[in-house]
């Protein structure tokens, strides 16, 4: 049924007495359902995204950093529940499989480009910049980074 402002406002004062009182309104009921059914929605895609790529298939990083940010979200939520935490693994999954074909992507356009093939200058420092976002994380923990060696050789490019 359509909601109209004087329903949907006697709804809302009507539920938060009830939700101050500690029970459980039945908007707080409809909102812990739909966020269960958002989350084992954002889980089947993360599942499907992981097992495609395995095959091969490569995702826009854009498309994997959203769906990434979004399950964390979720996990969050699960942790401050003390529930266990089944989005963490695939937000691991989901950066490495990010890193994986932004390294992929930089090493063709060096390959490409000592062939001769000339990038756009803002397609390069985008490459860079997220090459850095990567890399600066191995960086504080000690490590080498890989990324970053790789931003390094793509600064060196000529437009």
């Amino acid at each position: 049924s359509a909601c109209t402002a004087t329903r949907c406002s006697r709804t809302v004062r009507r539920s938060a007495p009830d939700q101050h009182l500690g029970r459980d309104s039945e908007g707080f009921q409809l909102a812990l359902a739909l966020g269960a059914v958002r989350r084992s929605q954002l889980l089947a895609e993360a599942n499907d995204v992981v097992a495609r790529a395995a095959k091969g298939q490569r995702f826009q990083g854009d498309q994997l950093f959203k769906l990434q940010q979004a399950l964390a979200g979720f996990g969050r939520q699960e942790e401050l529940l003390g529930q266990e935490n089944e989005e963490r693994k695939l937000v691991g999954e989901l950066g490495e499989l990010r890193r994986s074909q932004l390294m992929g992507r930089a090493k063709d356009v060096l390959a490409q480009a000592a062939k001769g093939k000339r990038f756009a200058k803002s397609y390069i420092k985008k490459l860079k910049q997220d090459l850095a976002g990567f890399g600066h994380h191995e960086q504080l923990l000690g490590q080498e980074s890989e990324e970053l060696n790789l931003a390094a050789a793509l600064a060196d490019l000529r437009p």
